[in-house]
């Protein structure tokens, strides 16, 4: 994997939410040090005291780190993912809280699509979701996001986006209790039950989730 160096958050660390800090004798030790945990996103490297701190996300803006001359920064990410969406290694997560906007499910689908390899992101696992509701939690919403699922074939049978069945379904407590509703065939993480699902009919407009898978 290749890192790839900014400058624009040289001379910065971090003074909590770091992976670990560990002593490299190069910058080159410390990217395959990085690069053999998946939980390291991103790294300062000190030439001068030969640190290497790991963070498990991308920088966003200056104001999140603290000023220490003679740092360098590096980040990964793959080579589709596009600048303006957040991407999680741990997850092989690329996504992007569409936060300003709303729209009915179709055209939240079709707006995610409208980049190559991109869709409204499926969320797999627990660990996945445990990432979104923590970035969405950021935003300090109490709002609606689509998510990619729908069992408009088979009442029950949530399909992805890759046509393969969605299994992890973690339901919010209506959601849960009353699975009959034939005509609520799509997904949408429910801010009043920790972002839990909950399954909808799609035509009422609410923000939603893009991802572009990584290739």
């Amino acid at each position: 994997m290749i890192w790839t160096q900014d400058e624009t958050y040289n001379n910065l660390t971090l003074s909590a939410g770091f992976v670990w800090q560990k002593t490299a004798r190069s910058r080159l030790k410390c990217s395959v040090t990085c690069t053999n945990d998946e939980r390291c996103g991103a790294f300062f490297f000190s030439d001068a005291d030969k640190s290497c701190l790991a963070t498990p996300f991308l920088l966003k803006s200056t104001g999140e780190g603290i000023t220490v001359i003679g740092t360098e920064y590096y980040f990964f990410r793959p080579a589709n993912c596009p600048v303006d969406y957040t991407y999680n290694r741990k997850n092989n997560l690329c996504v992007k809280i569409n936060n300003a906007e709303t729209l009915n499910f179709n055209d939240a689908k079709t707006e995610c699509e409208s980049i190559a390899n991109g869709g409204l992101v499926t969320i797999r696992n627990q660990n996945q979701h445990a990432f979104i509701v923590k970035e969405l939690k950021k935003l300090l919403l109490e709002e609606p996001f689509y998510i990619d699922g729908t069992d408009e074939a088979e009442e029950g049978k949530f399909i992805g986006k890759d046509g393969k069945e969605i299994t992890y379904l973690d339901w919010d407590s209506i959601s849960q209790i009353d699975m009959s509703h034939e005509a609520q065939d799509v997904l949408c993480l429910n801010p009043t039950e920790d972002f839990k699902y909950e399954d909808v009919d799609g035509t009422t407009t609410f923000r939603y989730i893009c991802e572009v898978v990584s290739k």
